[in-house]
């Protein structure tokens, strides 16, 4: 919902995607699909409560509704007791906390997490790692991405990237855009387990695990 198919369709809880308008498109951003950055994204000027309670106010959510969701989401991970702190105020994994509750707030149906447990601890990355389990049993899809791969292990899906130079690669026909050469689907972590290692356009070898709890009403062709 960030950008538009350049073939095919996509359906996503019943709206297709690529006929949808930039309005529809917000709505689904906000209202279906919750985003954990690698990096926070947190408003400084905000304390932790205004921060959890901001994507609702996109959403026409009253102002005591607001609060009362924003401090169920903060108690999902531990941080109820700091709402009041500034992110400056707070350590980088007490920031993917408040980060992973904003996502949570409005009750997604698709979360994609960047990282999410990239600032945790041990014992605070199981609970979250244990709390994502919880909301996939609820019917909802879990997307993350991650370069730990005992936290891939965790996940009933996995699929690994390995990023390579895409030095040598012809260009498409009709057209000056790089097609990119798909690579050899390998066995890894166990026998029922898939990876798939594509080349692109970063010059690292880097290995990365998508993984993934539930399924989403999406459809692509």
């Amino acid at each position: 919902c960030l950008d538009t198919p350049s073939l095919g369709t996509l359906e996503l809880d019943g709206t297709m995607i690529q006929n949808a308008s930039e309005r529809e498109l917000a709505r689904i951003r906000n209202q279906k699909i919750g985003f954990v950055f690698q990096s926070f994204n947190l408003l400084p000027k905000l304390n932790v409560l205004q921060n959890v309670e901001l994507p609702m106010n996109y959403s026409g959510v009253s102002s005591r509704e607001r609060r009362e969701r924003a401090m169920q989401a903060l108690q999902l991970v531990d941080m109820d007791n700091r709402a009041r702190h500034r992110p400056m105020q707070l350590s980088g994994g007490q920031q993917q906390r408040t980060a992973i509750a904003r996502a949570l707030v409005n009750h997604p149906k698709i979360v994609f997490a960047d990282e999410p447990t990239g600032n945790l601890d041990t014992h605070t990355g199981e609970a979250i790692l244990q709390l994502f389990y919880r909301l996939s049993q609820e019917g909802r899809t879990i997307a993350l991405v991650t370069h730990d791969p005992e936290i891939a292990a965790f996940t009933p899906r996995r699929r690994l990237h390995r990023k390579k130079s895409t030095r040598g690669a012809r260009p498409a026909s009709g057209g000056g855009r790089c097609r990119l050469k798909e690579g050899v689907m390998r066995e890894n972590l166990d026998s029922e387990s898939r990876c798939v290692s594509r080349f692109h356009r970063w010059p690292t070898s880097r290995w990365r695990w998508g993984v993934s709890w539930g399924t989403a009403r999406a459809r692509s062709s």
